[in-house]
């Protein structure tokens, strides 16, 4: 936000580079500032107990945005005030433009790209009233952090009953972190916003104030830094899921089909445990070294009593038949 341009009175030679309403370029004055006056304010300019404080003219005037890609053109509307030249005496008047309305109204502060539409409109809707009107802008701005909410999946009715916005602010503040720190920002807003209700005024200072925490508030919420925070918790908690769901049955080719010992085929073999079914070769160990076999003609030749892996004086412990119990 640029507060040093978003003036409520300011000379006719000295108009403020407004924010562009479409992008992000300046507006400057687009031709002359035409001042009409009523006949009810001439009559009383006329009279000679007239003061000059008393006289109020209305001005209006376009404003184009400096930006040749943009050309955004917008009308300014508003009152004339005068002021006593005190330095010259107080005989010549200062003359002071007071905008009250614009189309389309500048942009007091950045919105994001992701932001709903509802907030959007919402908040477009403060920056048209904010000159004429702060304290329904105020409250346009509270509105707007209620669409935030919605977003956010914080109901409205429980149970069916209708929750207060602050029991909303307090749970739309446990959703993540940004949100907890935005939560003090939305009680400050639904105050604010309330503040005519209660008999108070929302002076300008105190609207620009808003919109700052406002503005901050939407950018940590749906900005750039949001974004990528989000995209990166997507990406773990997809790691995450991916992980979980490895510890079940796993995804890919089935395992290859165990290599089989044969039948046994003489008396020897018959003695073993594996009589009359093919045998899983990785289900047999070396009786001595109590490794798995690595290849079947390792486990035919230790059935035979010939492996290598196995010295022949101490192939099978005493009381031990081959592949068996006692």
């Amino acid at each position: 936000m640029k507060r040093d341009v978003l003036k409520t009175r300011f000379r006719a030679e000295e108009i403020p580079r407004f924010p562009c309403p479409h992008c992000e370029g300046r507006l400057r004055l687009a031709g002359e500032v035409k001042i009409h006056r009523s006949a009810a304010t001439a009559w009383i300019a006329n009279q000679a107990w007239s003061d000059i404080a008393q006289i109020e003219d209305e001005f209006h005037t376009a404003l184009i945005c400096e930006s040749a890609e943009c050309g955004q053109v917008v009308g300014m509307m508003g009152a004339v005030r005068y002021l006593a030249d005190h330095e010259a005496g107080g005989s010549l008047a200062v003359e002071l433009l007071e905008p009250k309305t614009f189309f389309p109204a500048p942009a007091l502060i950045a919105i994001p790209n992701n932001t709903p539409p509802s907030v959007i409109r919402e908040i477009r809707n403060a920056f048209s009233i904010a000159w004429i009107d702060p304290n329904a802008a105020a409250h346009r701005l509270q509105v707007s952090a209620e669409y935030i909410m919605d977003d956010f999946g914080i109901p409205e009715i429980v149970s069916g009953q209708r929750m207060t916005v602050d029991r909303r602010i307090s749970l739309f503040g446990e959703t993540n972190m940004a949100a907890r720190t935005h939560a003090d920002t939305f009680s400050a807003l639904r105050t604010l916003g309330d503040s005519r209700a209660h008999g108070g005024e929302v002076d300008w200072p105190t609207l620009l104030d808003a919109f700052e925490i406002f503005e901050s508030a939407l950018e940590d919420l749906y900005g750039d830094k949001a974004n990528m925070v989000a995209a990166a918790h997507k990406r773990l908690s997809d790691f995450a899921r991916h992980a979980r769901s490895n510890d079940g049955p796993q995804s890919g080719p089935p395992p290859a089909k165990p290599v089989m010992l044969r039948e046994p085929q003489d008396e020897q073999d018959r003695g073993a445990p594996i009589r009359g079914r093919e045998w899983p070769l990785g289900g047999l160990r070396n009786p001595v070294t109590g490794e798995p076999f690595a290849s079947e003609a390792e486990a035919q030749a230790a059935l035979a009593g010939e492996a290598a892996s196995v010295p022949r004086e101490s192939r099978w412990p005493a009381g031990v038949r081959k592949f068996g119990r006692t």
